[in-house]
């Protein structure tokens, strides 16, 4: 399955915070300002919400996918070796 995700950059974030905090900017005022971004409305519009929640746009550390999916098995079964021993 595809999925079509935006990922705003660095500047892109900081275009954004700019725009929306001094100019009062919502998300459609920005696609319309910004056509060649290819933004979606509905990630400016998370974007915009978690500014207005935390003050920041930055990406919380360690959200997403872990990089080694098979910590968790490996460690249960060194567990269960442990025990049988």
């Amino acid at each position: 399955m595809y999925v079509n995700m935006v990922v705003f950059s660095e500047e892109d974030r900081i275009l954004i915070k700019n725009w929306n905090e001094l100019k009062g900017y919502g998300a459609k005022r920005l696609i319309k300002e910004f056509p060649t971004n290819g933004w979606k409305l509905r990630a400016l519009n998370k974007l915009l919400r978690k500014l207005k929640d935390t003050g920041k746009t930055d990406r919380r550390p360690g959200i997403g996918r872990p990089r080694n999916m098979f910590v968790l098995p490996l460690t249960l079964t060194a567990v269960k070796l442990k025990h049988t021993l």
